[in-house]
């Protein structure tokens, strides 16, 4: 018996009460999120706003901008870095689930094996400090 662990839920879960890849991939991305912002997924942006909707609200959709959203602890990191790691969410919570990359293909992209991001980066030695 396989056991899935249901995080959050892609926007086509609350019509169908199903559970499968394409919400799975959804709840990835929730979860980069949590990790680069260090914030929970519902509870601290008002009414009817969740983490993911914070975050496009914060950064104005723009990989760019996620030096406001981004962590502390994670100013460190290099800003193409996390620019990618962004992109690869974003990725993965977009409402329109055939939008979504399958499971493999969100592991090369964090993996280094398949970077898709624009060639919109700055130096990858830059940070956000």
């Amino acid at each position: 018996m396989k056991t899935r662990f249901y995080y959050g839920s892609g926007a086509e879960y609350a019509y169908t009460l199903r559970v499968d890849e394409i919400t799975d991939v959804y709840s990835l991305g929730e979860i980069i999120l949590e990790l680069m912002t260090g914030r929970l997924l519902v509870g601290e942006y008002g009414e009817g706003v969740d983490l993911v909707q914070w975050t496009r609200i914060t950064t104005d959709g723009l990989q760019e901008n996620i030096g406001c959203m981004l962590d502390l602890r994670l100013m460190h990191v290099a800003k193409d870095d996390a620019m990618h790691q962004y992109f690869v969410a974003t990725m993965c919570v977009q409402d329109n689930s055939i939008e979504r990359p399958s499971v493999k293909d969100v592991v090369q992209m964090l993996s280094g094996q398949n970077r898709r991001s624009p060639q919109s980066h700055t130096s990858s030695l830059t940070t956000f400090r």
